[in-house]
């Protein structure tokens, strides 16, 4: 084969690949985000491990960290790609809830107790249209806390092995 045929296999060979990329780097990220749940963590730059869920939790009988139904885990797929971008993503509403974490605050109630005097000066509960006084009183307030269980966003370590396949993958084109 002559050097200019060669020139234009892989000239055609590299335009089909770059036209097929973005697809083939969604699925590597899908997978690797996919791989997540079953590493029960996340890895960017180093492995950040999910926090352990509640001892007291109900349904804690050793499952995995965010595998009830297996609903969220598989929501994860490519939202969009353009030429140069590809887009991952979950439609399941709690999804962000958990990749972020959340940490919710509940003011501190307030309310009124009414009281009434008893004959014998005894001062007991009483609804409000029986009461003789009230007193305004709050609770404390609380949070609740759910940890971040990160298990999509950017990574350095899907970057890398991303440019590894791509190198690997033109390497390939041009020893064919």
């Amino acid at each position: 084969m002559s050097d200019q045929n060669e020139f234009i296999r892989i000239e055609a060979d590299l335009q089909k690949y770059f036209k097929l990329l973005p697809k083939k780097v969604g699925g590597w990220a899908v997978e690797f985000f996919k791989g997540s749940f079953d590493r029960q963590g996340f890895i960017d730059t180093h492995y950040e491990r999910w926090a352990m869920r509640n001892k007291n939790a109900k349904r804690n009988d050793g499952r995995k960290l965010l595998i009830d139904s297996g609903r969220l885990r598989r929501s994860i797929k490519v939202i969009s790609t353009t030429s140069d971008t590809v887009t991952i993503g979950s439609d399941v509403v709690y999804a962000e809830t958990h990749n972020e974490g959340l940490t919710i605050n509940y003011p501190p109630k307030q309310r009124v107790i009414n009281f009434r005097r008893r004959k014998d000066n005894q001062v007991r509960f009483a609804q409000a249209k029986k009461a003789t006084f009230s007193q305004k009183v709050s609770g404390r307030g609380h949070s609740v806390k759910m940890p971040k269980r990160q298990f999509i966003g950017q990574s350095d370590l899907l970057e890398k092995r991303i440019a590894m396949r791509i190198e690997k993958d033109i390497l390939n084109i041009f020893n064919k």
